[in-house]
């Protein structure tokens, strides 16, 4: 990997860096992702699990049962709050908080995904594919 992508949570407690460029970036409409920010939506970016490495701070680690079945462990700061990762370990991959990332203008989101749990007054992106649900990435960490 040339570049060096790193990011951080808002009160600079946590550092952290990936070992290889995202797979994608999306925006996620799913009612834990809506609970976990606080928001309408939580723009990710999906990478490996091995390839997010904690370089500075404690993370405070929450495990849920997702509507898949899953489990699925959000990271955050034991500080500030700041969500920096939710991962489903049973895929082998992650979704990276993009706007915890230093350069967030690079990744896009390039997909909508669970639009079916948007509230209604959220305001759909355009120009991008918009999916009910989440499309099926289950083979990227295959071994």
């Amino acid at each position: 990997m040339s570049e060096i992508i790193e990011g951080h949570c808002l009160c600079g407690n946590i550092h952290y860096r990936l070992a290889n460029k995202p797979l994608r970036s999306h925006l996620c409409f799913c009612t834990d992702c809506q609970k976990a920010t606080g928001g309408d939506r939580n723009h990710v970016a999906t990478i490996a699990i091995e390839d997010f490495e904690l370089l500075a701070g404690n993370l405070n680690i929450y495990e849920a049962t997702a509507a898949s079945g899953r489990i699925t462990e959000r990271a955050f700061c034991s500080d500030c709050g700041c969500n920096i990762y939710g991962a489903v370990k049973e895929l082998g991959g992650m979704g990276v908080n993009v706007p915890c990332l230093n350069n967030p203008q690079e990744y896009p989101p390039q997909a909508a995904v669970f639009v079916s749990q948007a509230a209604s007054w959220s305001a759909m992106p355009e120009g991008i594919p918009q999916y009910p649900e989440m499309p099926s990435y289950e083979n990227d960490f295959a071994e």
